[in-house]
């Protein structure tokens, strides 16, 4: 019988590398007291450990193609995942695999798996959030958004992509919050996941005239959206359903930010503001 990786450990689940997602509509905080660090210059004792390192990483992907090939195919065979890359660690024998799933780590035989977070003791970095945020940041500038409701505030230079029931309360809380945010452009996807008639909520929304007029008279004041013919429209949920599923969306409303960033549930116009500022 298959394994998924989720039965072993949701930390680290993504889409295409979203962290996991919290029970719906409960809001995530972040981490108090975090500072970015000044570069320091490297002494000439820790610009060899580097050159080390740097070796090492090199001695390990070296690895024969053959090697890659076996240890993708163990693991997709094992865990019904599909690996995307494998990837040489700084760690002698130690290296990184990413799945359409998690990040995991196994040797050159891929004779064990191992999932969590890995640290480099001498930082107290944790390697494994920093390549979720980069595969995520990656992920985030492939998203279609020339197929999302679009609403440009000010000048529209930075951007966030939500995901939005039309029957979620939530949703209509963190509309009035981004309301209030200038020089943003907000994509949001409406995915029909909370009830029967959001089905047909979404396809009148988007199939209108004004999809974002619409959205917003509806998500704004309840007007109802105006019943629009299948004749006249591509179904848009199913296209949107598969969007959903990639990028790991389970509850609404879920933020996406271009920095790798996520959050699940209602946040306040502060924490998304600061997040948003973040390189």
């Amino acid at each position: 019988m298959k394994l998924k990786f989720n039965s072993i450990f949701a930390v680290l689940t993504l889409s295409s590398f979203a962290s996991v997602v919290a029970a719906q509509n409960a809001a995530v905080v972040p981490p108090l007291g975090a500072v970015e660090k000044a570069p320091v210059e490297q002494t000439k004792a820790e610009k060899a450990e580097a050159t080390s390192e740097k070796s090492n990483v090199e001695k390990a992907g070296a690895l024969p193609q053959e090697k890659i090939n076996a240890i993708t195919s163990n693991i997709e065979k094992s865990f019904g995942v599909k690996v995307l890359e494998v990837n040489a660690t700084p760690y002698t024998g130690l290296f990184e695999v990413l799945t359409n799933e998690t990040i995991v780590y196994t040797d050159a035989d891929s004779s064990f798996i191992l999932a969590g977070h890995l640290f480099d003791t001498k930082t107290t970095d944790n390697l494994t959030q920093q390549r979720v945020k980069e595969q995520s940041a990656k992920a985030f500038a492939k998203l279609p958004v020339g197929e999302a409701v679009k609403r440009v505030k000010g000048k529209g230079t930075r951007k966030l992509v939500t995901f939005e029931d039309p029957n979620c309360r939530y949703c209509k809380a963190l509309y009035k919050e981004l309301e209030q945010m200038d020089d943003v452009t907000i994509y949001t996807f409406l995915v029909p996941i909370l009830a029967k008639d959001s089905v047909t909520k979404v396809r009148d929304i988007m199939c209108s005239s004004n999809p974002a007029l619409t959205w917003h008279e509806w998500i704004e004041k309840g007007q109802k959206p105006a019943p629009q013919s299948k004749a006249n429209c591509e179904e848009p949920n199913p296209k949107t359903l598969d969007l959903a599923r990639s990028v790991d969306v389970r509850g609404v409303p879920v933020i996406l930010f271009p920095n790798g960033e996520r959050r699940n549930g209602f946040v306040r116009l502060s924490e998304i503001e600061e997040i948003i500022s973040q390189k």
